[in-house]
């Protein structure tokens, strides 16, 4: 077995003037698996990652690699630009070669060409997302306070809030998910039944000739990885709350450190809000003074470059200020950081039902016209709220899931799960392309 992926020569490819780089390595990594089903007989495809990885960092524009070959499909591997790189599955007949599937990835966007219907292929989606696992980086957002969540001071609140956006679930959601039975009992959400189908599928997936966001748990995988220490510290204060509550957590972070946000606020990382605040309260906290014992987030930013979010307890002298403004922490250590524009970033176990988080004061409007109420603005409100909710009122984990899919109508833009950095910064790209 080859210890490392090697590649031969590049040999040019005459009739369309693009040069083949051929893989000379054995899998020594568990392969990722591309199974193409025709005449109802599976085929698997073998991807060899490592040589994938190759791929991403030696493919230059205008060359092409073969990922897999044999008798019957071939898959290559092509790099257009920088950004953008396609990966073609191909079927042999005879003398001849006709195209399958082409995934196209653009940035943290992907979408798969369908050229043969007969055929039926999946894990092309896993293929994207590890093209783009190794780039996976912050962009620098401007938050306003339009886009914070408001907030909801009792479970009443909450169902009042759910109830507002007017969701609908299919029956089979319900099977041994006693809290999603409960609110349909109470009439929070609607109950489909089995026999009339949704407009979207129940599961977020990619669409043909559409573009679907890569972003999710599994694309930030490697910046968690060098983070564990700052999620291992993050998840002693949620330990109610699954490990992937954490994870959330050290996104959000970097997303509020890299951004801009409203002047005179404080970014509530677990929750994605804003606290407005005096700037006595904001001085004090700029000037508080990393010390030994503080942890660091590192992530890339928008240009490729490494950053540090630099995370330190709060001092109980800061502390009892911030609970004079009404922002205070129910049990555990206080964390904070600053953000590249100053912000104070919070992270802590926070009593919400008292903090004045912008936007508070009334129940979003998620009504309106037919257009509106499907836009991928609204969606982010009510996913960012169902998300906010499932925290202040751990209860309602279990039906989260499946609340925030029927929230969502724009699935190909959002990741399959809640995740807030990422989907606002999902959101906000969708908006500017």
């Amino acid at each position: 077995m080859s210890l490392n992926p090697r590649v031969e020569e590049v040999k040019p490819n005459e009739p369309h003037g693009m040069t083949i780089v051929k893989q000379k390595c054995c899998l020594q990594n568990k392969p990722m698996v591309v199974t193409v089903i025709e005449n109802g007989q599976a085929t698997p495809i073998y991807v060899n990652t490592d040589f994938l990885n190759v791929c991403k960092h030696r493919i230059v524009a205008g060359q092409s690699a073969e990922l897999y070959k044999d008798a019957k499909f071939l898959m290559t591997f092509t790099r257009i630009s920088d950004h953008v790189k396609l990966i073609n599955l191909q079927q042999h007949y005879g003398d001849q070669t006709f195209q399958v599937r082409t995934l196209n990835v653009c940035g943290d966007t992907f979408n798969i060409t369908k050229q043969d219907a007969s055929v039926r292929v999946y894990g092309l989606e896993n293929i994207a997302k590890n093209v783009v696992m190794k780039e996976f980086h912050m962009p620098s957002i401007t938050f306003k306070p339009p886009d914070a969540t408001p907030r909801i001071n009792s479970m009443t609140h909450a169902l009042a809030a759910i109830k507002q956006m007017n969701l609908s679930v299919h029956s089979c959601s319900l099977k041994n998910n006693p809290i999603l039975q409960d609110l349909c009992r109470s009439n929070v959400v609607n109950r489909l039944p089995n026999n009339k189908r949704e407009l979207k599928p129940c599961v977020s997936g990619p669409c043909e000739n559409e573009m679907s966001t890569i972003l999710d748990i599994h694309t930030a995988r490697n910046m968690l990885c060098f983070n564990n220490n700052a999620i291992s510290r993050f998840r002693s204060l949620f330990c109610h709350l699954p490990i992937d509550f954490s994870r959330n957590v050290c996104l959000n972070v970097a997303l509020g450190h890299a951004g801009d946000h409203p002047i005179s606020s404080i970014f509530i990382a677990h929750t994605l809000q804003h606290a407005p605040a005096p700037p006595n309260l904001i001085q004090s906290l700029q000037a508080v003074s990393v010390h030994e014992n503080n942890t660091v987030i590192k992530y890339l930013d928008s240009n490729g470059n490494k950053a540090k979010a630099h995370v330190f307890e709060i001092p109980v002298q800061c502390q009892n200020l911030l609970r004079e403004n009404s922002i205070d922490v129910r049990k555990g250590v206080a964390y904070m950081a600053i953000g590249l524009d100053g912000t104070p970033i919070l992270i802590a176990d926070l009593n919400m039902n008292k903090i004045p988080v912008y936007g508070s004061s009334d129940l979003v409007n998620f009504k309106g016209d037919f257009q509106t109420y499907k836009s991928m603005e609204n969606d982010l409100q009510r996913r960012l709220l169902i998300y906010s909710i499932s925290v202040n009122f751990p209860r309602l984990q279990a039906a989260t899931p499946v609340l925030i899919n029927a929230a969502t109508h724009n699935k190909n833009v959002f990741p399959t799960l809640c995740l807030p950095a990422l989907d606002t910064w999902a959101c906000k790209r969708a908006l500017a392309s």
